[in-house]
């Protein structure tokens, strides 16, 4: 695919990779591809963390049904070799450390379970980013977005003991506390302050109350994202050209994509 046309995002819009048993077996091994790109998208390129984690799911046993999946990834890549996360210096900053959190909702075909996203930036650089499956399979939306919650949590908390550890002037204890942690469903976001409805929450993982623990000792501040301005999309579904680079323009990398060609 020396010659193939660069594609304008790492994944087939609205499309999710999935195990097909009516479609033939590739001969062809993926994971040597899975490795360059997991490789890639764990150390530079958040960009590729989508797309890299639904091929993972499915290079062991690969299908004529993924060949597209495959070739719209290699084209993603042949097309944005001079993209990477880029510093922007910024003059101020409300909190350097800011944290991004969203999840789909039963987005894998096979068991049901939903992805979530999450990134993490400070002083508007990408520092730690994960498109991640969860552990279990949630019966609602808001459900899969309070689970993605403590999966940012957690990524946020660690960052900011690492930070704090540098005792760097204006960057320890509480001169970044809370952490602002930028969510787009509203119900999730109350759950993480007061339990809702207890029928429909009390069957969830006493583990992921943990959120509201440090929401309660002041560690973290959930806040409203509205999905348009969310940077986590692209890290748990096949978003739209159009929303990827939207999302691309608005610091997801540090800097504008369209600003690096």
């Amino acid at each position: 695919m020396q010659n193939c046309k660069p594609a304008q995002t790492p994944s087939i819009p609205g499309a999710y990779v999935g195990l097909s048993e009516d479609s033939p077996k590739l001969t062809e091994n993926l994971l040597p591809l899975n490795g360059q790109v997991t490789h890639l998208a764990r150390t530079a390129r958040p960009d590729l963390s989508q797309a890299a984690s639904a091929i993972a799911r499915v290079a062991a046993n690969p299908s004529e049904c993924h060949v597209p999946f495959k070739q719209r990834l290699i084209r993603y890549v042949k097309g944005t070799q001079d993209v990477g996360i880029t510093m922007v210096r910024q003059d101020s900053t409300d909190n350097p450390l800011v944290v991004h959190v969203d999840s789909d909702f039963a987005g894998d075909e096979r068991d049901r379970k939903s992805t979530s996203g999450v990134l993490v930036s400070v002083f508007g650089l990408p520092v730690v980013w994960s498109s991640k499956k969860q552990p279990i399979v949630a019966l609602s939306s808001t459900e899969a977005e309070y689970i993605a919650l403590c999966e940012g949590g957690k990524h946020a908390v660690w960052v900011y003991r690492l930070i704090s550890g540098l005792k760097i002037p204006g960057l320890s204890g509480p001169d970044i506390l809370p952490i602002p942690v930028y969510e787009d469903n509203q119900s999730a976001m109350f759950m993480t302050a007061k339990p809702l409805n207890q029928g429909r929450t009390k069957h969830i993982d006493v583990r992921f109350h943990w959120i509201r623990h440090q929401v309660k000792n002041g560690v973290l501040k959930i806040l409203y994202k509205p999905s348009t301005e969310q940077l986590a999309d692209l890290l748990n579904k096949p978003v739209t050209v159009a929303t990827f680079l939207r999302l691309m323009s608005l610091g997801f990398m540090g800097t504008s994509i369209q600003d690096q060609h």
